[in-house]
């Protein structure tokens, strides 16, 4: 079964602190910046134009990895050797000129949407921080190996697309730190810095950027802006104890999981006596009661004579996931299964070229009803038996709609939670492996971008920023 997580967008992933303010208005702090580990990671291939370019549009840095080819030219590619990322062999890059590694597919590995992509130069790279940035960055450089006349390119080249101040080296020796600084002194330099050595970083005063390998005091980052320095804090799960971790994790959120469906088995089932027959909170109550394998009849007794709401699609998405979940399950009776089975196999269906007539395309602003048609029509024309190639076509291309413009745009919370049911029962029960991932990356960056917006000071998510890119509230 398809698991999703809420959002993990890297493995380190580096918050930027509040730089000093312009003003004295401390009211008014500098929103932090996420930067993302060799770009998003986990939705494109790393280290590569698209998973730099998903973070620029998310109003994302990102953190890169620099290497020098055998003819002098800077590429970003974390390991030496080329065989982990790309489809070449097993390699150093300090041994191929730029054209031999511009031959190498550095995205097929990650998946097939991908195929052709290179690995890129800096340059490359930073053009496209510069037409893409929808405001202030942070580009995190990552110096891996770099020659003396690699160190004189990698200066040139920030200072020619303008990013000295949004950007900084880091991972690199002092002596090279030094000579960098000697190029440009506007050039800026980072390092990890534990707490216990922040003093004496600050005093030895060659870094701009302190890398705050644990969460620092509120004294320790005013101290550290009052010097004129950027903090950023990193989080990092250490590989050895990232099983273990993960383990504990998964377990609290099975326990926090269960607590929730208890609270909504007793919250609600206070309230059942008095709710109306379409009530939806009568769905999550016994949705609940059957997870939970508690009062099971009382549940059966609600899926054998539940009907379809005014609008059909919000109560049919969420009879379609009962019967996926249970419907093969001694949790729900018969006479349930067989009622729930029905309303899905004759789900009200204006068919046209095999789909419903009431998706649009391209999607309307009905988007969320759209989705929750074409699911709940896919999982309609499986019962009975048709063919589902033309359903599964048009999710691909709904869910592709959805990929290229994020949430950002959405003017309503609410479309954004109609949508996210959909893709829901896509990730764990659609019978195209394409579309199973591609429903659980599109949950998870709902997640990603309802955080963002709230550490931006937007606590109420997207729908607090319904008037576009432009229009500040």
């Amino acid at each position: 079964m398809k698991r999703i997580f809420p959002v993990a967008v890297t493995s380190v992933l580096v918050l930027a602190a509040s730089e000093v303010p312009a003003s004295a208005d401390e009211s008014k702090p500098i929103p932090p910046i996420p930067i993302a580990h060799r770009g998003l990671l986990r939705h494109a291939p790393e280290n590569t134009l698209p998973a730099f370019a998903a973070c620029l549009e998310l109003g994302m840095g990102f953190e890169l990895d620099i290497r020098t080819t055998k003819d002098g030219n800077l590429v970003v590619l974390h390991d030496d050797n080329v065989q982990r990322a790309t489809d070449g062999p097993l390699r150093s890059v300090r041994d191929m000129t730029l054209r031999e590694v511009k031959r190498l597919d550095a995205g097929s590995w990650f998946d097939k949407a991908y195929t052709g992509v290179r690995v890129p130069t800096l340059e490359e790279t930073l053009s496209l921080v510069s037409q893409r940035k929808h405001g202030p960055t942070i580009i995190a450089l990552n110096v891996k190996d770099v020659t003396r006349k690699g160190e004189t390119q990698l200066v040139a080249l920030v200072k020619k697309y303008s990013l000295l101040s949004e950007s900084f080296a880091f991972d690199q020796r002092d002596e090279m730190s030094r000579r960098l600084k000697k190029l440009n002194l506007a050039f800026r330099i980072g390092q990890n810095v534990s707490r216990q050595s922040i003093e004496a970083r600050l005093n030895e005063g060659l870094l701009d950027c302190f890398l705050l390998t644990s969460t620092p005091k509120t004294d320790e980052v005013r101290r550290l802006h009052n010097h004129g320095k950027q903090v950023l804090i990193v989080l990092q799960v250490p590989p050895a104890v990232h099983a273990a971790e993960t383990d504990a994790w998964e377990k609290e959120i099975a326990a926090r999981r269960t607590e929730y469906v208890d609270w909504v088995i007793e919250h609600f089932g206070n309230l059942e006596p008095d709710m109306k027959p379409l009530d939806g909170r009568a769905w999550s109550l016994n949705q609940a009661r059957l997870f939970l394998d508690r009062d099971t009849d009382k549940a059966s007794r609600y899926f054998e004579t539940v009907k379809l709401t005014i609008d059909p699609d919000f109560m049919g998405i969420r009879l379609l996931k009962t019967l996926l979940d249970f419907g093969e399950t001694d949790r729900l009776s018969n006479r349930a299964r067989e009622h729930l089975t029905q309303i899905i196999r004759d789900w009200p269906m204006d068919r046209k070229g095999g789909i419903s007539r009431a998706a649009f395309w391209p999607p309307r602003f009905t988007e969320n009803h759209d989705l929750m048609h074409l699911t709940i029509g896919l999982f309609s024309e499986q019962l009975r038996g048709q063919p589902t190639k033309s359903h599964l076509n048009e999710l691909k291309r709904s869910l592709s709609w959805r990929f290229e413009r994020g949430f950002y745009e959405w003017g309503s919370h609410r479309y954004q939670l109609h949508y996210s049911n959909p893709l829901f029962v896509l990730a764990i029960h659609a019978p195209d492996p394409d579309i199973c991932r591609g429903a659980a990356d599109l949950f998870n960056i709902m997640f990603a971008e309802r955080a963002l917006m709230s550490v931006g000071g937007y606590l109420g998510g997207p729908g607090m920023r319904s008037y576009g890119r432009n229009r500040r509230l």
